[in-house]
């Protein structure tokens, strides 16, 4: 999801887009610098306030004389940390009374939610916020081949009909583990020469699963 949201922003003139594949940062002028590097801005300075000055700037620029809105796509936001959290708050505030300079999009797992709830001057600035809770069995069908359409897979089927009743068992829908599961089933089709994944593979990778990660539990939000 994250990749397709870049790849479309990436293609429009009027944005430009930048990702942090990863929020982890033990300082605030660290943190800075992660997003500079992500907008490819560079920065000699060792100082946080000279590296929020040259964000600020390069937002100035390309909004002012370019047109063109910063976006900033954040994955693992759950690694963010209550300082990075304000620090994003406060780049909100790059903008005119008619444009904003910056606008944030942030992905992460549910851990992210106490620590956005915590900071409520943050969630006041929140436009819109969607919880992906676990897929039903239809929906994370459609997940898995439409992954392997992505991949380039135009052949035969890889998982016959029971196979994607077993893989939901399992998974509960949850997408992380609905990937993985299904990553190892291929590989181990593909290390013994299989074309198809079997209800009896779902079953063996999904037991080996259950052993490491304990048994999955659904909680909606």
């Amino acid at each position: 999801m994250v990749e397709i949201l870049q790849k479309e922003y990436a293609n429009r003139d009027d944005f430009l887009v930048a990702k942090l594949s990863t929020a982890k940062a033990k300082s605030e002028y660290q943190f800075y610098q992660l997003i500079l590097n992500s907008f490819n801005v560079k920065n000699i300075s060792r100082s946080t306030l000279a590296s929020r000055t040259a964000l600020e700037t390069c937002a100035f620029e390309q909004n002012i004389g370019k047109g063109r809105t910063l976006i900033l796509i954040i994955d693992e936001g759950e690694a963010l940390t209550p300082t990075n959290i304000d620090i994003l708050r406060t780049l909100l505030n790059f903008e005119t009374p008619e444009q904003k300079f910056l606008q944030i999009i942030i992905f992460g797992q549910m851990e992210l939610l106490p620590k956005i709830r915590r900071r409520k001057n943050f969630v006041d600035r929140i436009s819109l916020s969607y919880v992906l809770n676990a897929l039903n069995l239809n929906e994370m069908q459609k997940m898995i081949e439409f992954r392997l359409e992505v991949a380039g897979w135009n052949g035969n089927k890889l998982f016959i009909e029971n196979s994607y009743n077993t893989i939901h068992d399992y998974t509960k829908g949850f997408p992380r583990h609905v990937v993985r599961l299904c990553g190892t089933c291929l590989e181990t089709c593909i290390m013994n020469g299989i074309f198809v994944v079997t209800d009896d593979i779902v079953k063996t990778h999904g037991e080996m699963e259950k052993k490491l990660y304990g048994k999955r539990k659904v909680k909606r939000i």
